[in-house]
């Protein structure tokens, strides 16, 4: 017999034949039932399923329980696909925020039930492997910031709130927010946004009426979270009071409102926007963290750079030997020393066919550390060659 009983209700022995959602999103089988056991117990709660199918008949005494099959999609999945993936979802995440600019721009009211589905889907590939569609958020079309800029912030959001613990339920809200508290950019006219040079006062202060501008699009919007709309008010209010527009400090800062100002900062920085080339993302964490430390919560940007990395998927490194590659595989405990694909070596003459080198193996020889991230403009590379790279067998 068939029966759907709570997460918590599971116990050992029970045979599990579904759970509450899409089977394969999380997790990958020889066959599509199992045996539960305390680790798959926990798995299931780590990926924040709340429900689960068993069949009565076939459950067995906790004793004489079988291992379970299932196992976690992880660092071992094949590359090339979850790259695949993510590139789709990336593109899908694109036309949803289309849609969402264009519904705005005619005055129709929001529809996000797309929105939710698309960032479910981000949170679902995070879960599997949460560097490599944020390491994509850094390869954006060019000159195209207002679509861009959304699904990076719901992506590094998603992957953020993820290494800081929230369950799925939570990234899904915090990532739709993350889609959205930007919104009101729609209202600045293209001039300043794409205006080389520093801002007259006059336009400083037009730039920054997005916020309410953007809160007023939100605040009567059907099933607007609250979350959504603290992130729209606070993504540019700074823990030293320097922010806007009510220039708040540390406690008067929510949770969500310090997370959202560290990726839009993040991203824009990383961002080419009009004639200004977007820094690399290293630079660009370093700055957060080390010259501009005062304004957000340092314990916050180690868990975001923690979420992406310090080298994140795609960046370009040179290793003090010489040698450049392309970062493929980050362990979240080893950040310093992330698997690259070789494409230069000095001792073979320079450009080569790539080849895997995993710099945690070299852990203590000083030659195999990063000397810096370059940036691919130097070798040239384009995203579509990077990309080409990363999935060289």
């Amino acid at each position: 017999m068939i029966k759907r009983i709570n997460i918590e209700e599971l116990n050992p022995g029970m045979y599990v034949v579904d759970v509450a959602g899409t089977w394969n999103r999380f997790l990958s089988t020889d066959k599509k039932a199992c045996f539960a056991d305390k680790s798959f117990i926990q798995l299931l709660q780590k990926s924040g399923y709340n429900h689960v199918f068993i069949d009565t008949l076939r459950t067995k005494r906790p004793e004489t329980a079988a291992p379970p099959l299932l196992k976690a999609i992880d660092q071992e999945a094949d590359l090339g696909q979850q790259l695949k993936q993510s590139l789709a979802i990336q593109k899908e995440a694109r036309n949803v925020v289309n849609k969402i600019i264009t519904d705005v721009q005619y005055g129709k009211k929001l529809i996000l039930n797309e929105a939710e589905d698309v960032v479910a889907k981000v949170a679902d590939s995070i879960l599997q492997n949460k560097f490599v569609l944020s390491g994509l958020s850094v390869m954006k079309q060019k000159n195209r910031y207002l679509l861009e800029h959304p699904v990076s912030s719901s992506v590094l959001m998603i992957a953020f709130a993820h290494t800081y613990g929230f369950d799925v339920k939570k990234q899904y809200e915090l990532g739709h927010g993350a889609m959205l508290y930007d919104i009101g950019m729609i209202n600045i006219p293209s001039k300043i946004l794409n205006l080389p040079g520093k801002l007259s006062q006059k336009q400083t202060d037009i730039l920054r009426k997005h916020v309410d501008y953007g809160f007023s699009i939100l605040q009567n919007q059907p099933d607007v979270l609250k979350s959504t709309l603290l992130m729209v008010k606070e993504h540019h209010e700074r823990l030293n009071g320097s922010g806007y527009p009510k220039a708040l400090t540390d406690n008067e800062i929510s949770l969500y409102g310090k997370m959202v100002s560290i990726i839009d900062v993040y991203d824009a920085s990383t961002s080419d926007k009009g004639y200004k080339k977007g820094l690399l993302p290293t630079i660009a964490l370093s700055e957060i963290f080390f010259k501009n430390k005062r304004k957000f919560d340092n314990t916050l940007v180690n868990i975001f750079i923690k979420s992406i990395g310090i080298y994140p998927f795609g960046t370009l490194v040179k290793l003090v030997n010489g040698l450049i590659g392309i970062v493929i595989r980050i362990d979240p405990e080893q950040i310093l020393y992330p698997e690259i694909r070789v494409i230069i070596d000095p001792v073979k003459g320079g450009r080569v066919s790539p080849y895997k080198c995993n710099l945690l193996k070299y852990k203590h020889e000083p030659l195999f550390k990063i000397e810096s991230a370059i940036p691919k403009s130097i070798i040239p590379l384009r995203d579509e060659d990077i990309i080409k790279i990363i999935t060289y067998a």
